[in-house]
């Protein structure tokens, strides 16, 4: 978004760096800032770190700054990334939910056996 609105590169990494909450990658898109004042592709910095960038993200950043398209390459990585993690959590909500039905389940029963137990009980101990 700060691309496409005409911030200079160097100052959207800074700024995207400062906003983000996970120091780690606060502190290496800090670095990335500084290799590209030195006049480095941020696409070669990015590539040193094959674990916390992937190497998908990567390329297309690298077509990105080669064709000069780099905004049009963010907004599509973005969108594929959302629907990566909306597939994700479909997929966790399908997992998550017959597990919540199962220990419901032992839930009911137990309190059902704690109910039923004193009063079966005290049933047998009565004498007619």
């Amino acid at each position: 978004m700060l691309l496409s609105s005409g911030v200079q590169i160097i100052e959207a990494v800074t700024i995207t760096a400062e906003a983000l909450d996970n120091v780690i990658y606060r502190k290496e898109l800090g670095a990335s800032a500084d290799e590209l004042r030195k006049g480095e592709f941020l696409s070669k910095y990015l590539k040193t770190l094959p674990n916390m960038f992937p190497v998908t993200f990567v390329n297309m950043f690298e077509v990105g700054e080669n064709t000069g398209n780099l905004t049009g390459s963010l907004e599509y990585l973005s969108e594929f990334y959302e629907g990566e993690v909306d597939e994700t959590l479909k997929n966790l909500s399908s997992i998550i939910e017959p597990i919540l039905l199962l220990v419901m389940g032992l839930m009911v029963g137990f309190i059902a056996l704690s109910v039923i137990t004193p009063i079966y009980s005290i049933s047998q101990s009565l004498t007619l």
